[in-house]
C-alpha cells in the first residue's frame, strides 16, 4: 500500500511503502531500519495543529472509499512521533475527507460547479504571488538554498495539484460524483502544500533577517554547473544495462533541473544538477564494477554498511544542504532493499545486480551530501 507521502509532494523521493510489497516483513528481508529525516526548516506544533483542524471535517464525511481514508490518516496522525509525517497524515486526511463531501453534495445536487473552476484559479493567482516574493536568503548559499528549496517544494507540489483539477472536471470518463470528488479533494491538497510554504517562509524570514540574498549567487551555480554537466553527459555512454540506467537517472534530473529552473524554482534546479552531476560519477562506478561478483552474501553487507552510514549522517548532519540530498539517497536505499527482496522472491540476476547498483548510488549522494557545503561555497 503506497503512502500518503506520494499523495502529498509531487517528488518521488517522499514516497515510501506503509509495509514490503510482496507479503515479507522486514525480518524475513533482512531489512534494515532507516532512521527519518529531519527537514531543512522545522515543522512547529502550530503548524501541525493548523493541518490537524484542516482534517476535523472528517466528522461530517459518511461511509466511502475517500472517507475512511481520511479516518484511516488520522488514526495514523496521532500515532506517530515525527512532526513531517504527522503533518502529511492530517494534510492527506483534510484532502480526502474533503472530496468525500463534495461526492455527498454532487450527489445530492447541492454543488456550486463554478466553485471549484474558481477557487482554482484563485488558489493558482496566490502560488504566483508567493513564487514572486521568496527570497533566497541565509548566513550562506548552502543554507539558503536549503531552506527555499524547500518552500518551493511545496509550492510547486501545490501547483501541480491546482493543475489538475482542471483536467479532471475535464474528464469525462467520469461521473459528475467521482469529478467532483478528485477535484476538491487535489484543491485542498494544493491548499495544504501552499499554507505550508507560507509557514515554512514565515520561519525562515524571522530566523535569517540578518542574511544575506543568495538568489544571484544561486542562478551563477547553476549556469556553472548546468555547462559542465551537459558537456559530461553528451561525452558518456555505457554498455551495460545497470550503468547505462544509472546514467538515464542522471539525464532525467538534468532535463527536471532545466523544467524546473525555466519555471522559477532555481533552488530545485540547482540541487537536481547536483544529483545529476553525482549520478554521472554514480554511473562510471557501476560500468567499472563486476556486478557478477555481488553474491547475496556481499549484498547483506552492502545493505548493512549503506544503512549504518546513512542512519550516521542523518542524526549528525553538519549543514542542512546535507537534508535534501538524503533524501534522495534514502529513496536510493529503499529501491536496493526492494530490489533485494524481489531477488530473494524470484532469485533472477537482474534484481541481484540492480539491487547493488542502488546501494553503490546510495552511497554516491551520501558522499555528495558530505561535500555539498563546501562544493557550493566555492571552496
Amino acid at each position: 500500500m503506497i503512502s500518503a507521502f506520494c499523495y502529498y509532494r509531487s517528488d518521488s523521493s517522499d514516497c515510501e511503502f506503509d509495509e514490503p510489497p510482496g507479503g515479507i516483513t522486514p525480518e524475513e528481508s533482512q531489512c534494515c531500519e532507516v532512521d527519518a529525516l529531519d527537514l531543512a526548516i522545522d515543522i512547529t506544533d502550530s503548524h501541525i495543529e493548523h493541518a490537524q483542524s484542516q482534517a476535523a471535517e472528517i466528522s461530517t464525511v459518511e461511509s466511502s472509499e475517500f472517507g475512511e481514508q481520511a479516518k484511516a490518516n488520522v488514526d495514523i496522525a496521532e500515532k506517530l512521533d515525527d512532526p513531517f509525517r504527522r503533518l502529511v497524515a492530517y494534510r492527506s486526511a483534510a484532502a480526502l475527507a474533503a472530496g468525500s463531501i463534495a461526492q455527498q453534495r454532487a450527489r445530492a445536487d447541492e454543488l456550486d460547479r463554478e466553485r471549484l473552476p474558481q477557487h482554482t484559479e484563485s488558489l493558482k493567482d496566490k502560488i504566483d504571488s508567493h513564487q514572486s516574493r521568496l527570497a533566497y536568503t541565509g548566513e550562506s548559499l548552502p543554507e539558503a538554498l536549503a531552506k527555499a528549496s524547500e518552500i518551493e517544494r511545496s509550492l510547486i507540489s501545490s501547483q501541480t495539484w491546482s493543475n489538475q483539477v482542471p483536467k479532471i472536471l475535464e474528464n469525462n470518463n467520469l461521473d459528475n460524483e467521482t469529478r467532483a470528488m478528485y477535484a476538491e479533494s487535489g484543491l485542498e491538497f494544493a491548499r495544504g502544500n501552499l499554507h505550508d510554504a507560507k509557514i515554512f517562509q514565515e520561519a525562515v524570514d524571522s530566523a535569517d533577517h540578518n542574511g544575506s540574498d543568495y538568489e544571484s549567487n544561486i542562478r551563477d551555480q547553476y549556469e556553472r554547473f548546468s555547462k559542465a554537466i551537459s558537456t559530461r553527459l553528451s561525452g558518456v555512454s555505457h554498455d551495460g544495462d545497470h550503468a547505462s540506467y544509472v546514467l538515464e537517472n542522471a539525464e532525467v534530473y538534468f532535463e527536471r533541473a532545466r523544467e524546473r529552473y525555466e519555471q522559477e524554482y532555481i533552488g530545485l534546479a540547482l540541487l537536481d544538477l547536483l544529483y545529476a552531476r553525482t549520478y554521472i560519477d554514480a554511473s562510471a562506478l557501476v560500468a567499472s564494477d563486476d556486478l557478477n561478483a555481488k553474491d547475496r552474501d556481499t549484498l547483506t553487507v552492502e545493505q548493512e554498511l549503506t544503512t549504518d552510514e546513512f542512519n550516521q549522517m542523518a542524526s549528525s548532519a553538519e549543514s542542512l544542504i546535507a537534508l535534501p540530498i538524503l533524501n534522495v539517497a534514502k529513496m536510493e536505499l529503499g529501491e536496493g532493499n526492494q530490489c533485494l527482496r524481489d531477488f530473494d522472491i524470484y532469485g533472477t540476476d537482474h534484481y541481484r545486480k540492480r539491487s547493488y547498483v542502488h546501494y553503490r548510488t546510495a552511497q554516491a549522494l551520501m558522499e555528495l551530501a558530505q561535500d555539498a557545503h563546501e562544493l557550493l561555497s566555492g571552496n
